[in-house]
């Protein structure tokens, strides 16, 4: 499995650039191996995205010779319009703009800053968030650090949030969310790798949980704290790992986990509203 996936990240590439047969080989194999991700993670919509990037390789005909026969006359009605030159420059405008800002942002994520022209230039396209820095994965994770939420009324008997998709009961199972993206679960699998004080994200969440937010409250599954917020909450790092077979058949847990680390100290709010460590 790493070795094919070494080949077709790394090979397949190549073959956009070859001629049409190949081109339409490149984006099977890309389709194929993103289907195959897509089974058997939940990479939200990144293999969607991917392979609607791949269809771009084939050409009208082989596009056409898999629609259904209801869109193919209205498809080649559109192709057999006005010359195609006029319709050619804005693609090719807009092509040439999206490897100018893409360049510009890898450059200056890895060399430094722009020299002042093009500086200026990547500046005024800024507003279109035509690129990012951004990417994914790119050190990858051996451990699964979760933060359980928990509120309390009277700071000793402590019930956690319930959350849709990420970890928590240790007999529910992974659930399948691809391609939908949870948003809300996902940072707080990235929160639970960085420090309390350097993500605001989870101290915004205690924060509106803490107001009763109904718009908040509804990110999270029904549970503890439908009918009223806690007065106080806290939060706690546990490390997540899958069970075997044998312990699985045993108690239906699909995980465990060890022993917890505050990750948060029991918050609650002052007169004015504002977040503070409890008494």
């Amino acid at each position: 499995m790493t070795g094919g996936t070494l080949a077709v990240e790394t090979l397949t590439p190549f073959m956009y650039f070859g001629p049409r047969r190949v081109q339409a080989i490149g984006a099977g194999i890309t389709v194929a191996f993103q289907c195959l991700i897509f089974l058997t993670g939940n990479y939200t919509f990144f293999n969607v995205l991917t392979i609607a990037l791949a269809l771009w390789l084939l050409d009208d005909e082989t596009v056409l010779a898999g629609l259904p026969q209801r869109f193919v006359g209205r498809a080649r009605r559109m192709l057999a319009g006005p010359p195609s030159d006029w319709r050619r420059w804005p693609v090719q405008v807009g092509v040439a703009i999206l490897v100018f800002v893409n360049a510009a942002t890898f450059w200056s994520a890895r060399r430094g800053p722009l020299p002042s022209s093009i500086a200026i230039v990547k500046a005024g396209l800024e507003p279109f968030r035509l690129a990012s820095g951004y990417g994914l994965f790119a050190v990858m994770t051996t451990t699964r650090p979760e933060i359980d939420l928990e509120g309390s009324d009277d700071a000793t008997t402590w019930r956690s949030y319930v959350f849709y998709q990420k970890p928590g009961d240790e007999r529910r199972p992974p659930p399948w969310v691809a391609p939908y993206h949870p948003r809300l679960d996902w940072q707080m699998w990235f929160a639970a790798l960085s420090d309390p004080p350097s993500d605001r994200c989870v101290l915004a969440l205690a924060r509106r949980l803490l107001e009763g937010s109904p718009p908040v409250r509804a990110l999270l599954a029904p549970g503890p704290w439908t009918d009223h917020p806690p007065r106080y909450i806290r939060a706690t790092l546990y490390d997540y790992r899958f069970t075997d077979w044998t312990a699985g058949r045993a108690n239906g847990a699909w995980w465990t986990r060890g022993a917890g680390s505050p990750y948060l100290p029991p918050l609650t709010l002052d007169a004015g509203g504002a977040l503070r460590r409890a008494d």
